[in-house]
């Protein structure tokens, strides 16, 4: 009789077992679809345009940044991480105004905001982290917020179209009584 009843017992168990699987694969059956893949905004083609290398001459300005001066140096523009970014690299050369300087830049697409967002370090300690619209005919605007030297300042990036594959950077700040004073233009091909 014992046999039995643990034979009985054993038979529900393995019973309940079964209908237990057989709901695991309705559940799974009725579960959503896996999550599609992302993929990169369509706004990054507007990046593309600029991805490449190019040697660059200018000049910085006399502002708390260092004296006026000549500057130049090397940019790489090349789209990264699956298509979401683009990293800019910039290696400028040591001048009399200022000492070599490198840089990068992350440039990507904030769907949620709908604006381009940008991140931004260099070999000095400094930091930019900025949002733009994009091309607004052959200009594109940078708004930053910076910290160079510990000092928190807002400026800006403007990337202008020339002629072929050349471009003209500038970029300024704005000193705390509002007024902007720019820091350096470069042209690069």
């Amino acid at each position: 009789m014992r046999h039995c009843i643990a034979m009985i017992i054993g038979f529900g168990l393995c019973m309940m077992g079964g209908a237990g699987r057989a709901d695991d694969k309705a559940a799974k059956a009725e579960a959503a679809p896996p999550m599609a893949m992302p993929k990169p905004a369509p706004e990054m083609e507007q990046l593309k345009q600029l991805a490449g290398n190019q040697s660059c001459t200018g000049k910085m300005f006399a502002s708390p940044m260092g004296p006026e001066g000549p500057m130049k140096g090397k940019i790489s523009i090349k789209v990264d991480l699956g298509g979401f970014w683009y990293v800019m690299r910039w290696d400028g050369a040591k001048t009399k105004a200022m000492p070599a300087m490198s840089a990068s830049c992350f440039w990507g697409y904030d769907p949620g905001k709908k604006v381009f967002a940008e991140a931004c370090v260099d070999s000095m300690g400094g930091t930019a982290h900025g949002t733009s619209k994009g091309w607004e005919g052959d200009k594109w605007m940078w708004d930053e917020e910076n910290v160079m030297g510990g000092q928190k300042f807002k400026g800006h990036t403007l990337v202008a179209k020339g002629k072929g594959k050349e471009i003209k950077v500038t970029s300024d700040m704005v000193t705390p009584d509002g007024k902007t004073m720019p820091i350096w233009e470069t042209t690069c091909k």
